[in-house]
């Protein structure tokens, strides 16, 4: 490894650390809000009628409970 590649990589690190740590915090709490995961808010239930049609079968032909998700 040459010394430019060992600087371009150490510069790499420090640029995904920086964003990790520092500046994806909106991101993630825009991620949370979609999905209903703040704190004191109400949650959010997705349309999946394939999941609920599936869910739906297996109940009445089985008659268990199924946990999906």
């Amino acid at each position: 490894m040459s010394l430019a590649g060992a600087i371009a990589d150490a510069r790499k690190s420090a640029t995904r650390m920086y964003i990790n740590n520092f500046a994806d915090k909106g991101r993630q709490n825009t991620i949370d809000m979609l999905l209903g995961r703040l704190v004191e808010q109400r949650p959010v239930y997705l349309y999946d009628p394939v999941n609920d049609l599936v869910n739906y079968e297996l109940r009445e032909r089985y008659s268990i409970p199924v946990i999906a998700g």
